[in-house]
């Protein structure tokens, strides 16, 4: 049990698991609500028939997803659309699956803006400090995680469905089953492994770095 990232997050920082759950739920559902009001805009009513437009996590991160986010503290989310009804085809394809991260781009300039402003004017204990810095560095570092991480060309992150949009050679290849299931199994497998712990920690990286920049800018 001690290997399990509930315990190592808490013995290291309370806020640092409260941070992170909190983040990886909204971070998520945020996630999926720019796709889905990107489809909406192309033409597909598909999420708000589906009550997809909605900020309730559990309509957005299936069962399965929740116990996987319990033993390995990452997860993912659904959102349903039909690419069919999109008004500008592979265009409109391209434009729903890049609104997901760019809405974790914009969550983390956000909670960059926010840290750096803390960093510069924040008050009270040392404590209070921290904690508060730590909690909006989490949400910053993880948004620029979950954004790098959706662009890489595997199925069914958006880097392939964006891919697919711009190579239609590739698309029917990236959408047959035994590919998306063959590439979401990997996924799980490296993510049970830790093998992201290298864009964490870029991610991590990132935010800490333009904190940093833009507290300087302020003063």
């Amino acid at each position: 049990m001690t290997d399990w990232w509930v315990h190592r997050y808490w013995a290291a920082d309370p806020v640092l698991l409260i941070a992170w759950i909190v983040w990886v739920v909204v971070s998520i559902v945020l996630h999926e609500l720019g796709h889905g009001y990107a489809a909406e805009r192309e033409g597909d009513p598909t999420p708000r028939r589906s009550g997809h437009l909605t900020l309730n996590p559990a309509v957005h991160i299936p069962p399965f997803a929740w116990v996987l986010f319990a033993f390995v503290g990452i997860t993912w989310g659904l959102m349903p659309v039909r690419p069919e009804n999109f008004r500008r085809g592979r265009v409109s394809e391209a434009i729903v699956a890049v609104a997901g991260p760019l809405v974790n781009i914009g969550l983390a300039l956000a909670l960059i803006l926010l840290t750096a402003l803390w960093m510069r004017f924040g008050t009270g204990s040392p404590q209070t400090l921290a904690g508060v810095y730590t909690f909006l560095i989490v949400g910053a570092s993880l948004n620029i995680t979950l954004a790098l991480f959706n662009m890489l060309p595997l199925p069914p992150l958006d880097g392939s469905r964006i891919l697919g949009a711009l190579v239609p050679p590739l698309e029917k290849w990236l959408l047959e089953p035994r590919v998306q299931t063959g590439a979401f199994a990997v996924l799980i497998i490296m993510a049970m492994l830790g093998l992201f712990s290298g864009i964490i920690s870029l991610g991590l990286n990132l935010a800490q770095r333009a904190s940093m920049l833009v507290a300087g800018w302020l003063l």
